[in-house]
């Protein structure tokens, strides 16, 4: 049972398990409107213009517009934009994008599933460089991409289970050293181009199941690699040094 008097901060909690934010911003966050970020090296969050500015206690915007930041917690969310370096051309084919706001912690909350109705989605990059980083938070289930999400996370020991939705693992272990485990892909995946590329302690492959169309340079350089990897694709078009220098 509950004791009397707790119900305002029970309530709190039942809202950050469900990973969303809608109606009111929380206390910690700020919504930018239509932000750009300003000049010159700076810090995340650091934007010269937008259109306007909600705090903790406001409303969220009626509907989110391209360009729009939010931030709470580890994160910076944004809108039908994406992060330097994650490859894609097509913002608009998802809603908010993610990455963390300093790459050098050892640790990181879960981020947010949704934000005032519109699903976080491209978690291109999101962890791009957290070399300290050595376990993953959980991933929210919204999550399409997670291409380079884990680049060069040189630290990282344990990955996280990937969302049934996700269609495109591209490159996003590249790199990591550590990493001796693959996470099984669900059957949403097509897309593994480089997806361990360098992995030089991974010693076991994740089952290549039937959707899988792609895995240029998948496992390339991953030299502690070994048994026999279980290729059930049908439609592979792309293979390329697929195995090279395991």
């Amino acid at each position: 049972d509950v004791p009397f008097g707790t119900w305002e901060g029970t309530f709190e909690y039942a809202v950050d398990f469900l990973e969303e934010h809608s109606g009111i911003i929380p206390e910690g966050g700020i919504y930018y409107v239509s932000a750009t970020q300003s000049e010159g090296e700076g810090n995340v969050g650091d934007y010269s213009i937008a259109e306007a500015i909600y705090e903790a206690g406001d409303k969220f915007p009626d509907e989110p517009q391209n360009g729009d930041v939010y931030l709470y917690g580890d994160y910076e969310y944004r809108y039908q934009c994406g992060f330097e370096g994650s490859w894609f051309n097509d913002y608009t084919a998802f809603e908010w994008g993610v990455t963390v706001k300093d790459s050098s912690k050892t640790s990181y909350s879960p981020m947010l599933s949704s934000i005032n109705g519109k699903d976080v989605n491209n978690l291109a990059g999101a962890y791009w460089c957290c070399v300290n980083m050595e376990k993953s938070p959980k991933l929210p289930k919204t999550a399409k991409s997670i291409s380079l999400a884990f680049y060069y996370c040189s630290a990282l020991k344990e990955p996280p289970v990937i969302p049934e939705n996700v269609t495109s693992v591209c490159r996003t272990f590249d790199n990591c050293i550590r990493l001796t485990e693959a996470p099984s892909l669900p059957l949403s995946v097509e897309n593994i181009d480089q997806a361990f590329l360098d992995c030089i302690s991974l010693v076991n492959s994740p089952v290549i199941h039937e959707n899988i169309t792609r895995m240029e340079e998948a496992f390339c350089g991953c030299t502690s690699l070994s048994g026999a990897i279980e290729i059930n694709a049908t439609n592979l078009s792309v293979y390329v040094n697929a195995l090279s220098g395991t």
